[in-house]
């Protein structure tokens, strides 16, 4: 197993809490890094909504994955961009599987997550979790009109709820 991330700390944390001998920790970024060998399954939780260009990640990524090998991804799949500055990219589910199948792979399965959110705590920044949370957010939506157009659509159908889908894709 090759656990890579471009943060020193969290590759530090990482192996101070899941050292196993089966496991090679990596500090790197995840474009430059360089397994010793393709891959049979790649797994990137939650990563790909944090970078410019995505397909770009994913093909990359495919290079390194051996024939019929797997890449299991998830993404919020609510509106996030606005509520947090470190997500580039706001993904729906069809957007997601459209963006792998462009880079050659198919859909073996998909599951989505739920996690309840409690308003009054995002609005009053209360607690560890929330820390991250994009300050200024009515600024933020007078100047992007359409993000708060995506949260009110989604407070109306998924009301205080993220959702996050998990795929499993396989290469073709």
């Amino acid at each position: 197993i090759f656990a890579v991330d471009a943060d020193r700390d969290v590759i530090a944390y990482a192996r101070q809490r899941y050292s196993n001998e089966k496991i090679v920790f990596e500090c790197s970024d995840a474009l430059e890094y360089e397994p010793p060998e393709l891959l049979n399954n790649i797994v990137s939780l939650e990563t790909i909504e944090h970078l410019s260009d995505p397909e770009k990640f994913i093909r990359v990524q495919s290079s390194r994955l051996a024939p019929s090998g797997y890449f299991i991804a998830s993404v919020p799949i609510t509106p996030s961009v606005d509520i947090n500055p470190w997500h580039l990219n706001d993904f729906t589910p069809l957007s997601f599987i459209r963006l792998f199948k462009s880079c050659g792979f198919e859909v073996v399965e998909k599951m989505v997550q739920e996690q309840s959110f409690n308003p009054f705590k995002i609005l009053g920044k209360k607690g560890k979790r929330l820390e991250g949370v994009r300050k200024n957010l009515m600024e933020y939506y007078v100047r992007n009109p359409g993000k708060l157009f995506l949260r009110i659509r989604s407070l109306l159908t998924d009301g205080f709820r993220n959702k996050y889908l998990v795929v499993v894709f396989r290469k073709l």
